[in-house]
């Protein structure tokens, strides 16, 4: 009995050990599917969500599009609008353009006939009348442009004319004068020449060891004379050969005024009396020349001087030097040119 009880024992257990691992395995995929699932709802709230997001964001891009369409479309309303009443209003105007060519022709019309009816004395007077008013009417437009042109008028410009118009070399007797600050001061040219002229070889020993020497003269009427010679040394081509010469030449001379004083106002020189004219009457008119080394700054007196001049039958010639730069010459400077 007892054996009999242990072998249906061995003969249950195997079994219920499959059932239980069927069960578990039951249980085992129930869970996995519902993990799979809620995975799979998971990502579908997700996916909604991204898509309502991407929804809102196009919807919100396309408002500005909106707002631009709705602006154009307001634009043409609005413009359509002014086009039916720009149409309008030339609608209008042609009718009133219309009406007032039909009054003026009828009028012309009248007129016509009216004309018509008159004796040809009376048509005579009416085309005369015609004439007058149109000839009225002319006239005061005439006058208003006249007026207008002459309240625009443009200045009158002077052309001076003098006797002498074309520059001519001085060659005969010369007077210089100084203008510069709106004073004429008489150089005396003439005396600082001879006086070069005597002081000169006084100092040619100088030049035996030296290229060159300076020296001055005066004051002589308020001016100082400052002149250099130099030592030069030319080839001469001789039957012999060539031999070289020593020459002693004078390279420039200068004229400096001891004060900026000097001489007469302008105003003074040209009146009568004035140490000016004095030095002037004793040139000779024919053959006399005024030369005036004239600065900047009195440029507008020259024109006095040079006029009146012209006027008193004096031939004038201008020498303009910038301002420090002095009276001089040199024996390959130029001549005056005086007109």
């Amino acid at each position: 009995m007892g054996k009999r009880r242990s072998s249906l024992r061995s003969a249950v257990e195997p079994g219920q050990d499959s059932f239980l691992d069927i069960v578990a395995n039951l249980v085992g995929i129930l869970i996995i599917l519902v993990m799979v699932v809620a995975v799979r709802a998971r990502d579908a709230i997700v996916v909604n969500q991204a898509s309502r997001d991407q929804d809102q964001s196009v919807v919100t891009g396309l408002e500005p599009a909106k707002q631009a369409v709705v602006a154009v479309t307001q634009d043409i309303h609005r413009i359509d609008q002014l086009l039916k009443r720009q149409d309008f209003e030339v609608a209008f105007r042609r009718k009133e353009r219309d009406k007032v060519l039909a009054i003026y022709t009828s009028v012309q019309g009248e007129l016509e006939q009216q004309r018509q009816q008159l004796s040809e004395q009376q048509q005579q007077e009416l085309t005369l009348r015609d004439q007058v008013v149109a000839a009225v009417t002319e006239l005061d437009t005439l006058q208003r442009q006249r007026s207008a042109l002459e309240k625009k008028s443009v200045p009158e410009k002077i052309i001076e004319h003098y006797p002498t118009p074309m520059v001519k070399t001085v060659f005969g007797q010369e007077v210089h004068f100084q203008l510069k600050l709106g004073r004429l001061a008489h150089i005396p040219w003439d005396s600082f020449i001879a006086r070069l002229r005597d002081d000169a070889p006084r100092h040619v020993w100088k030049l035996k060891d030296a290229a060159r020497v300076t020296e001055l003269l005066g004051p002589v009427d308020g001016f100082r004379m400052q002149y250099t010679l130099i030592n030069k040394h030319n080839a001469i081509d001789t039957p012999n050969g060539q031999i070289v010469r020593r020459q002693i030449e004078l390279e420039k001379f200068e004229l400096f005024p001891v004060s900026d004083d000097l001489g007469e106002l302008v105003e003074r020189a040209l009146q009568p009396g004035s140490k000016f004219l004095a030095t002037v009457a004793q040139q000779d008119q024919q053959r006399g020349t005024v030369t005036i080394w004239v600065y900047p700054d009195s440029f507008g007196q020259f024109r006095q001087v040079r006029n009146y001049l012209h006027q008193n039958g004096y031939t004038c010639a201008s020498r303009p030097l910038p301002d420090g730069h002095p009276i001089g010459g040199s024996p390959r400077g130029t001549r005056s040119l005086s007109q």
